[in-house]
């Protein structure tokens, strides 16, 4: 009988930090007598702050730019003291992204892995100014390589996917480049993995989703 893919049971990989963590908060200072709101991200590598405040309806904004390891007053605080507490705050507790990556599996076995896919349009959004941003959701995404029924198909939809995050290319962001997943490797860490059949499985298949849990 001939050989069927098999979907794949897989271990769940050690879980790491994420890359960014998230902070909002109330200002004391009021401007055209509206308190000031501030929501701001911290790249938990560099230490690297950007923070926004913005007060009332017309959305006036401060935008500020600061680092973990700026000094921090102990009174009387300043609106960037608060910036940097909050931060310190959020690298303890801060809210997460979701972190997923995509696998093509060849006919042949060969497995192929793109690099990590940090959020999506919504996340960014819900989290106000981040340093960086995506133009599409996940199931836009996940749409790109669903389509993708052959390798150079997968590379293409993977540079359209990682151009969309507003980092790719730059300093710190994706290079879109694919990997090649050896047998008996494990997958990197990850929220979730979206698998790519080029070959169906027995049940007919192409693509599977899988979620990573800790345990």
């Amino acid at each position: 009988m001939p050989e069927t893919n098999r979907v794949p049971r897989l271990e769940a990989p050690a879980p790491r930090p994420r890359k960014y963590a998230f902070f909002r908060f109330q200002t004391g200072k009021r401007l055209a007598s509206a308190y000031g709101c501030c929501s701001g991200q911290v790249d938990r590598r560099t230490g690297e702050i950007l923070a926004t405040i913005t007060y009332g309806l017309f959305q006036y904004r401060e935008t500020f730019k600061l680092n973990l390891s700026d000094p921090v007053h102990s009174f009387p605080y300043t609106i960037e003291d608060e910036i940097i507490r909050a931060a310190r705050k959020a690298m303890r507790l801060g809210g997460p992204m979701t972190r997923r990556r995509v696998v093509f599996v060849r006919k042949d076995g060969r497995r192929y892995i793109t690099e990590e896919f940090n959020g999506d349009k919504a996340e960014y959004a819900a989290r106000g100014d981040c340093l960086d941003g995506c133009d599409l959701d996940w199931p836009e995404i996940r749409a790109l390589f669903v389509a993708a029924d052959t390798y150079l198909k997968f590379i293409k939809a993977n540079l359209t996917a990682q151009a969309a995050y507003h980092s790719f290319l730059g300093e710190g962001g994706n290079a879109g480049v694919v990997r090649n997943l050896r047998k008996g490797r494990k997958l990197p860490p990850a929220d979730s993995v979206l698998f790519i059949y080029e070959q169906p499985t027995a049940d007919g298949a192409r693509f599977l989703e899988q979620e990573m849990t800790e345990g």
